[in-house]
């Protein structure tokens, strides 16, 4: 049998007398032809209509606990009482057989040598990114999904390939899932870009989409164009009455992978579809972070911070859902101890929002929308213009100018925010909320840092020290300010291959990004020294400050943050599966680490892998890996440089070279759950 009709993807099969405008019906063949799950395969003649199961025709009540998470009063008032049931029975048994999967594969935990503590990992990337799309995307992405995924690694090949690829999004014509969805916009991100457009590609692979780098032939490009052909959805087709019949008995099952337009064409209303498919997907992320929690038991962690957008932060995983996944992990003897960090865009700390311009104008779009929206601002630009000004320059006047003019300007805070450099609004009351969640820890800006850093972007890093600041007081508790910074963005110069198409360099033969993440490391460091930051001054506002990745730190700037008392968090195999790294004299990337650095200066580090199922590495690799690093040093193999002098560790005093003793890397992360632990004592909101 054809396995899109297994997975129920074949909605489309058109079945029973079908009526178009103007057109006789038609009617197909009378033998029919039914898969093993009952419903009706492509082609296929139809079945006699059987009747519907007789269900008592009263409202829905839901059920006195809401223990399963469900809060249903008001949502579903077309569904009977009988079919509400079954849909619940069905989805809750869907979640039983997950999960029981789950505890079927075996776990293999080797010897642990590193604290169990981990500070720098995101949640969607623990898994392997196959599991992703199956538990959470949904089986009609599977297919799309696959192939898609085979297409990312070069992008030149990708914009040549640019009409095949405009078949494929114009054919998947259904409502994506959140792994489709991804995946479609970075190809229409594809479409529309020149030659010339930088590319987050090193970034992409961190969450949802794709770490299997594979060639795309022509024989696979053939193969996408049939599977999507599978999602075209004709608007005059109809499921047979027994295949609707069938759908309802078995919803859980066969349902969780239906979009919520096969559900409607299956005789559900949109209100309805809408409604199961948050259900179904949060139940897929419900067995996703238990799932995730046990690779983490696995790999000897029983403390870890993980970033998560704040969208999906309070919409997927509630405290609620995690109370209850650690219950069951619990059960079974696995103590792990998650908490998130809410994630924000880089973008924040730079001038992002002002890279989206009109190509014909070349005037920031949100700065267009501002002119149409107010018309005294459209006015003042006007006014800027009759004493000669271009309206590019009279538009960064205004923005540059004192805040007292935009109040003049009657700006509602949407717009405000677009030339003041504040929040957006809804993005603040999200962090505030989640500032005072008792699993959060506090706040994670974070993606691609292709921008410099600003003076604007410096207002954002200040205005969510606040929130934490402010959340801090109410629970009695220090919170965490980490920025992704030092990291870099690797570009990618035309025709290069592999890792290395990410590195385009300099003069000198630095790769380019070098220089963008010491400059943005230079602008953090700065504006935390001219406010006045240290560990005395963070312990007294509650906030800890701790550099996500700080790859590209420089001696100087190292020196720096240890006066500052910043905490900085290392990701060794990441910043190479990345290519954050250069490989060294000997083709080593670690030589091209502030590690050695770091542990001279004293400075408080702890390791990480960013993501283990994406980065194909844990807790252990890492320690490892920064073990083998300090050895070669110990023994000479390589140098540090001090002060602009390269410096071997045989030059060392005793007490210099005792900071190279690895137990400080686990003390470290041992200290630091020391404080969180003692803290939890006082977080009234635990």
């Amino acid at each position: 049998m054809d396995l899109r009709v297994q997975q129920g993807l074949n909605f489309s099969a058109r079945v029973g007398p079908v009526r178009r405008e103007g057109a006789d019906p038609v009617t197909p063949p009378a033998s029919p032809m039914v898969g093993t799950d009952g419903f009706v395969m492509s082609g296929s003649p139809a079945l006699a209509p059987a009747p519907l199961p007789e269900v008592p025709s009263k409202p829905y009540q839901p059920p006195a606990t809401e223990t399963a998470g469900w809060n249903l009063p008001g949502v579903l008032p077309e569904l009977t009482s009988g079919q509400l049931e079954d849909i619940h029975h069905s989805i809750e048994a869907s979640l039983a057989k997950s999960l029981a999967q789950i505890r079927e594969k075996p776990v293999v935990r080797p010897a642990a040598n590193h604290p169990g503590v981990e500070l720098h990992n995101h949640l969607l990337g623990i898994v392997d990114t196959q599991y992703f799309i199956d538990k959470c995307a949904g089986g009609d992405a599977r297919l799309l999904m696959t192939r898609l995924e085979n297409m990312f690694r070069e992008r030149p090949q990708l914009r040549e390939e640019a009409p095949e690829v405009a078949k494929i999004l114009a054919a998947s014509s259904q409502q994506p899932r959140p792994a489709q969805a991804t995946a479609r916009h970075q190809l229409e991100k594809v479409l529309t870009a020149s030659p010339c457009t930088p590319f987050d590609d090193v970034y992409t692979p961190r969450d949802e989409l794709i770490k299997h780098h594979l060639e795309v032939t022509p024989e696979q490009m053939h193969q996408i164009l049939e599977e999507a052909s599978a999602f075209e959805v004709d608007p005059d087709a109809r499921l047979n009455p027994e295949s609707v019949r069938r759908l309802r008995q078995h919803l859980g099952a066969q349902l969780s992978d239906a979009t919520p337009r096969q559900m409607v064409e299956a005789g559900i209303t949109p209100r309805q579809a809408v409604y199961l498919t948050g259900r179904i997907i949060d139940r897929r992320y419900e067995t996703f972070v238990e799932d995730s929690q046990r690779v983490l038991h696995q790999d000897h962690i029983h403390y870890s911070e993980q970033s998560i957008s704040v969208n999906k932060l309070e919409s997927r995983l509630g405290e609620p859902m995690m109370k209850r996944v650690a219950g069951r992990l619990r059960s079974e003897g696995i103590e792990s101890d998650v908490r998130f960090l809410a994630m924000v865009g880089t973008t924040y700390l730079s001038e992002g929002f002002l890279q989206h311009t009109n190509p014909k104008t070349g005037i920031p779009t949100a700065f267009e929308q501002l002119e149409i929206d107010s018309a005294q601002f459209s006015a003042l630009v006007g006014h800027f213009e009759r004493q000669g000004a271009t309206r590019a320059e009279a538009l960064k006047a205004i923005v540059n100018s004192e805040p007292a003019l935009l109040e003049k300007l009657g700006l509602n805070p949407e717009q405000s925010f677009l030339v003041s450099g504040c929040l957006p609004p809804k993005l603040k009351a999200g962090l505030e909320r989640l500032a005072r969640r008792g699993d959060v820890m506090g706040i994670d800006v974070a993606s691609p840092e292709k921008e410099p850093f600003t003076a604007r972007g410096m207002k954002n890093f200040d205005a969510m020290y606040d929130i934490l600041k402010s959340a801090a007081a109410e629970r009695g508790r220090p919170l965490v300010m980490r920025p992704h910074v030092g990291e870099g963005y690797p570009e990618m110069p035309e025709g290069s291959q592999g890792f290395h198409r990410y590195r385009a360099v300099q003069e000198d033969n630095a790769p380019k990004h070098y220089s963008l993440a010491s400059a943005n490391l230079e602008t953090l460091i700065t504006h935390l020294e001219n406010r006045g930051y240290s560990a005395e001054q963070g312990a007294r506002d509650g906030v800890i400050v701790r550099f996500g990745h700080a790859t590209h730190l420089t001696q100087s700037q190292v020196t720096r943050i240890k006066d500052l008392g910043i905490f900085a968090e290392a990701n060794l195999v990441s910043n190479k599966v990345t290519g954050a790294l250069q490989p060294g004299r000997g083709g080593d990337f670690f030589e091209d680490h502030p590690l050695l650095s770091l542990l001279y200066h004293e400075v408080p580090t702890v390791l990480n892998t960013d993501a283990h199922g994406v980065m194909h590495t844990n807790l252990k690799q890492e320690y490892e890996q920064a073990d083998r690093l300090i050895k070669m040093f110990q023994r000479n193999k390589m140098s540090l440089r001090i002060e602009d002098q390269d410096v071997f560790y045989r030059d060392l005093s005793p007490e210099q070279q005792e900071r190279f003793n690895p137990q400080r890397l686990r003390d470290w992360a041992q200290d630091y759950e020391k404080a969180v632990r003692a803290a939890d004592k006082s977080d009234l909101s635990r």
